[in-house]
This record gives structure tokens, sequence and C-alpha cells, in this order.
């Protein structure tokens, strides 16, 4: 799941006299500056409680997995309220015959800012588990890693220093779906994938009349690169950076349509093939 929004950090402007070539390109960064860091999250987003959303994914133009993602109820939890998501995946009968894989996650939010609390993934790959347990809510981050062979048992835990801005997929995706976006406009990311960290940075290049298997939508086109970066925020050197793409309806719901990246394995797609809407609108703010 593919989502976007980081609040990027800027020098403050020394105060002089500056020449007007200066003043514009100044005058340009702060327009960027604004679309690239929002202020507020929109009050009522298009989705909420109850949404269920089921993905086609294709592997190099063959459909190899499918996804669910459904929304839980908000909780009050203290001053804040949080929200349960949970996406569960698995690959198709004909993909089975060459690798059974099955993803399980869950993911605690806490509502105001959409930021993750905790997250739970268990992936199984034949005989063989992987488990992994994150605490959004301390610092450094905290994650439990359990794995699991026909033969043995393992565990390891892992403090991480990572960029207090970070999140999960779940919460990314629900986040990017609640930011005010414009042609033009450009948003960043870092979000953690079980034990990787990536940056994801894409730009609203356009609208388009989008046809997916759903029916046919006004969309808004977004592209850029995912990148590997390291705990401290900083590029791998030895990891180049992937194409990625993202359609999202041009409507209130923001509905995540299409997406396309590069993965270890080829060109991914991923679709959305079924929607139920929200039974309960949500409230940001």
């Amino acid at each position: 799941m593919i989502a976007s929004a980081l609040i990027v950090g800027h020098p403050v402007l020394a105060h002089r006299a500056l020449p007007a070539p200066a003043l514009a390109t100044v005058a340009q960064r702060i327009v960027r500056l604004k679309i690239i860091r929002p202020q507020r999250l929109v009050k009522h987003p298009g989705w909420g409680a109850g949404e269920a959303l089921r993905f086609r994914i294709r592997l190099a133009g063959i459909e190899a997995a499918q996804a669910t993602v459904v929304i839980g109820q908000p909780l009050r939890s203290g001053a804040d309220r949080t929200l349960k998501v949970r996406a569960f995946g698995q690959t198709t009968p004909l993909m089975r015959n060459f690798v059974a894989l099955s993803e399980d996650r869950h993911v605690l939010l806490a509502v105001r800012q959409l930021k993750p609390l905790r997250s739970h993934s268990l992936r199984i790959k034949g005989d063989s588990s992987r488990k992994i347990t994150t605490r959004f809510d301390r610092w450094p981050v905290k994650q439990l890693v359990v794995r699991r062979t026909a033969n043995r048992e393992s565990s390891a835990l892992r403090q991480r220093r990572l960029p207090r801005d970070v999140r999960d997929p779940l919460t990314a995706m629900l986040f990017l779906r609640s930011t005010p976006l414009m042609v033009g406009a450009t948003t960043a990311q870092r979000v953690l994938v079980g034990l990787v960290l990536y940056e994801l940075r894409l730009r609203v290049v356009g609208k388009k009349r989008l046809r997916t298997t759903i029916g046919a939508f006004d969309a808004m086109e977004l592209r850029g690169e995912m990148r590997r970066i390291a705990d401290d925020g900083k590029p791998l050197a030895n990891k180049q950076p992937r194409r990625a793409e993202l359609w999202l309806s041009d409507d209130s719901r923001r509905l995540p349509l299409l997406a396309a990246f590069r993965s270890d394995y080829g060109w991914l797609e991923v679709e959305l093939d079924r929607q139920s809407a929200a039974k309960q609108p949500i409230r940001l703010r």
C-alpha cells in the first residue's frame, strides 16, 4: 500500500535584502514548502469505520495475490481516539504452485495525527513464518521479531532510532487519503515495511479519467520514486531508487485506485477490485 506526506524541515531565511532573481527563487521555494508540508489534515476525509477495500496484485502482468484492508471502529484512549486497521493478503491458487505466501497485518493508530502506535505483522511462507511486533509509541522504536521454521524458533528484540515521523504502510495510506492535494504538489513519507525503511516521494502530475475493474473514475495521477534509507533517514548508497506511480480518485473518498512500482521480483501493480463504503465517517479534528 502506497501513501505519502512528510513534514519537511527547512532553514530560516536570513533577514536581509535579496536581489530580484533571488526573491523569485525564494518565493517559489516557499510555495513549494507550503505544498510539501500541509499544516492540517482535512477535517472529514472520505474514509471511515467499516470501509473495506479489496485489491488485486499483479506481478509482470500475472495475477499473483489478493489483499483486503478493513477499517475498524474508533475507540477512546485518554484524550485521543484510536483506530484499528487490518490487512490480509495471500497468493492466488496459481501462484501457490510456486510459492505459498500469506501476510496478516494489524495496526493501532492515533486518529488525531494519524500516527501508528503499535503494529503486528505475520508472514507465512511455506513452512516458515516471521512475526514482527513494532512499538511506534516508544522511542527508540522497538521491534520484536519471532521466526519459526519446521525445526527451529528464534526471537530478537531490536531498538531502532528511526525518524519520529515514520509510519507503517496502512497508516501511511490513510494519511495520504486525508491530505489536501493539488496538481504540482509534492508529497513524501518515510514508511517502515516490516524491517525495511523506505522514503516515498510522489508528485501530483495531473488528472485523468481512469478505467478500472470497478468502473471509471476522475483520478489524480502521482509519480515519483521509493528509496531504501538507513535508520537515520539517509539514502543507502548501494540501493537505487525505484519508480512508483499512484492514482487516487479525485473526490472526497481519495480511493487508492491503482498503484504500480518496481519490486525485487519485477513490475508490481496493485488495483482496487472492490470497495465497501464506510458505515461511519471519521473525524480527524
